[in-house]
């Protein structure tokens, strides 16, 4: 069962193997996270996010790997959504690193 984590909790990335990460937000539901299309977690925020204009956005700055196919919506995507993009770029992973 998915739980809160802390900011800096470890996901389950399997080391040498393609794996999808998704993180969604919405000011209802907060932060979830979910690896190969299954929610991993969640971070409750109390009140609104604001992004300072003009900061940079930074992505997997302590990450030991590679990052493909970076997409930001303009939207909160579903679960189900959320494992339909797994779906699709599962099948597409380079054979070498096959989930």
């Amino acid at each position: 069962m998915p739980t809160e984590f802390p900011r800096r909790k470890t996901l389950p990335l399997p080391p040498g193997k393609w794996a999808h990460v998704a993180a969604t937000y919405s000011p209802d539901n907060g932060i979830n996270v979910y690896v190969n299309g299954r929610r991993e977690g969640n971070l409750i925020l109390l009140g609104p996010v604001w992004f300072a204009e003009g900061a940079d956005l930074v992505i997997g700055r302590s990450l030991d790997g590679l990052l493909d196919d970076l997409v930001i919506h303009n939207a909160e995507l579903g679960p189900k959504e959320v494992l339909r993009h797994y779906e699709a770029g599962k099948s597409a992973a380079d054979p070498a690193l096959a989930p």
